[in-house]
């Protein structure tokens, strides 16, 4: 067996626990903002799942974006557990969008690049009369954190989860992988033989290497988010917590066994 696929084995192991854990032990019998973090809790679950995937694969380049979208999911878990008014805050955000976009959307119908929006009435007027008034009366609350924060980069957002040393390295540092910068292309794509000519990869030879930081900072963080969400609950997670970072242990010592 080769080692991305024992590497991934071990991480989906670990996913799935994490998983099965939140499954078993968080109900709810109406939509709250708790459960509303559970949803973004599973949809991290699902980056991850396809990130195992793709380990396995050895398609490391496309590990990149998944990555950053479910370190962003933490970091708005985080924030949501410990902020109560930063779920109106991404609601408010939310409408923006919808606005904007319903805007554009029913003046260039005709753009073939739009998607077909089923699920809203014909009438412009109608729609957006009624996410305006979602607006007016999302505005009306009185949230300090709201008028503090009337905008958050992505940065912002890290920074207020306390996780500004991550932003600052591991994903923004990722950003030209994202971006398709001309570096990271060559870096990636590119190997000089000895005769200095150029061999066109799919993946880089030391791919593994440079990926195995994004697994390991993504099982301890996705543990770390299932403690918050508990907390959030009010259920203990001592003993999840002891069965998951044993897990993780496994993950580390994979990886320290093969010294990649």
């Amino acid at each position: 067996m080769g080692i991305e696929k024992q590497i991934a084995d071990q991480f989906n192991l670990l996913v799935n626990e994490c998983f099965k854990i939140l499954r078993e032990n968080i109900s709810a019998r109406k939509i709250t903002k708790e459960v509303f973090i559970c949803t973004l809790y599973v949809r991290t679950i699902q980056y991850s799942k396809g990130i195992g995937i793709l380990l396995e694969k050895k398609n490391f380049v496309s590990i990149v974006p998944l990555f950053r979208s479910s370190l962003e999911a933490l970091v708005d878990i985080s924030n949501l557990c410990d902020y109560e008014d930063y779920a109106d805050y991404l609601t408010l955000q939310s409408l923006k969008r919808k606005k904007e976009g319903y805007s554009k959307w029913y003046k260039n119908k005709s753009n073939p690049f739009f998607p077909n929006i089923e699920d809203i009435s014909d009438d412009y007027k109608l729609v957006i009369k009624q996410v305006k008034s979602d607006l007016k009366e999302l505005k009306k609350k009185d949230f300090d954190f709201i008028k503090e924060n009337k905008e958050l980069s992505i940065r912002n957002k890290f920074e207020l989860a306390g996780l500004e040393n991550v932003y600052e390295s591991i994903y923004d540092l990722n950003s030209t992988d994202n971006h398709n910068d001309f570096s990271s292309l060559a870096s990636k794509h590119l190997e000089e033989k000895e005769n200095k000519e150029l061999i066109i990869n799919l993946e880089n030879k030391d791919g593994l290497a440079r990926i195995i930081p994004h697994i390991l900072t993504l099982s301890g963080l996705l543990i770390e988010s299932l403690d918050q969400l508990f907390n959030k609950f009010e259920k203990d997670f001592k003993g999840f917590r002891k069965v998951l970072k044993k897990e993780n242990s496994k993950l580390k010592e994979l990886v320290d066994l093969n010294s990649l």
